[in-house]
């Protein structure tokens, strides 16, 4: 098996859950009727379907790698700062 190929096996499980906590994440914001959370977690969503986008497709520079990776942190702590209910739980983890 290629590098690549390992990688992306390896990577395919902690990015598919990224994906669905940044679904779950964005279902709850959606209910508590917040436009700012929403938006948050649409950013987070998104960066992490960015993310697995680049993985699974044509072979990416780490810059590449790094930019939706660092907007899922940033975002992430944002909302941990604000008070924002991101907990393994209350995502359904």
């Amino acid at each position: 098996m290629s590098d690549a190929r390992l990688n992306r096996a390896t990577l395919s499980g902690p990015l598919d859950g990224m994906v669905a906590a940044g679904e779950r994440f964005l279902a709850l914001a959606r209910a508590s009727g917040s436009s700012p959370l929403v938006l948050d977690a649409e950013r987070i969503r998104d960066a992490a379907l960015r993310l697995r986008a680049l993985v699974y497709g044509a072979p990416a520079s780490s810059h590449d790698l790094h930019t939706p990776l660092n907007h899922l942190l940033g975002y992430s702590d944002l909302l941990l700062e604000e008070g924002a209910p991101l907990t393994p739980a209350s995502i359904g983890l």
